[in-house]
């Protein structure tokens, strides 16, 4: 667990493991990416519904599919991965917080 300080009046501490943020955040973007490959793999078996099933219904059948489900699915994905980035960039900020308290620690104060 990492602390971080700074002054503005009072000590202000805001602890953080900033290598478990990280963490988190790669995980979540990685899910993202498996989540996307399982909404690729929906999107395959659908399209092969035309192999079995033809005419007019069975292509309104797979449109609407694609449009309310497949396309769902895949911003969703794309909505994990933003969050993971998000939760990744957070680690960075605290690190950045931490060096920068650091620089202003002299010997039991802020300067």
């Amino acid at each position: 667990m990492k602390s971080i300080m700074m002054k503005r009046g009072n000590i202000v501490r805001v602890k953080a493991d900033i290598d478990k943020i990280k963490m988190v955040g790669d995980n979540i973007t990685e899910s993202s990416v498996l989540f996307a490959n399982k909404t690729r793999e929906l999107e395959n078996a659908i399209d092969e519904i035309i192999n079995s099933w033809q005419g007019d219904d069975a292509t309104r059948y797979i449109n609407l599919l694609k449009e309310n489900y497949v396309r769902n699915l895949a911003e969703l994905a794309s909505v994990l991965n933003d969050y993971g980035t998000y939760i990744s960039s957070v680690s960075q900020i605290y690190a950045s917080l931490e060096q920068g308290a650091m620089m202003n620690y002299n010997g039991g104060h802020y300067e």
